[in-house]
């Protein structure tokens, strides 16, 4: 099964080695260096009616707003393009407000990571989805 991921982060090394290695799994791999870049956060009335992507891989800290902040304006505004399998990127988990993060649904990981963890991640995210559709 392919998937679509979304990746956003404002170093761009992180993005293209995600990139590289997430199209090496034979996914779809679609990226942005900050969440304001997203084609949906301009649009209050998100028009989109089904997730843009099966799963997205944010940064927590970037220079205009967090990777918290930003899904939490897009449930605010009701979009539906959000992905149900939501990953946030940290340096600092301490810098989190993990109860803001459960509120959300949003899964929590500290960078550095390994490709293994985002492999793992990868292939538990495509058995829910394999396992919602049967």
């Amino acid at each position: 099964m392919r998937l679509k991921i979304f990746v956003i982060d404002d170093e761009t090394g992180v993005l293209k080695l995600l990139k590289i290695f997430l199209e090496r799994l034979g996914h779809d791999v679609v990226t942005a260096p900050e969440a304001v870049l997203c084609n949906g956060y301009y649009d209050s009335g998100c028009k989109v009616t089904k997730p843009w992507a099966d799963l997205l891989f944010i940064d927590y800290k970037m220079p205009n707003m967090t990777g918290l902040d930003f899904i939490n304006i897009m449930n605010t505004r009701g979009c539906e393009g959000m992905p149900r399998d939501k990953y946030i990127m940290t340096g600092s988990i301490s810098e989190i407000d993990m109860k803001l993060a459960t509120r959300l649904g949003v899964n929590v990981f500290e960078k550095p990571f390994h490709l293994s963890q985002i492999a793992e991640i990868v292939e538990e995210v495509k058995n829910r989805i394999i396992s919602r559709d049967n």
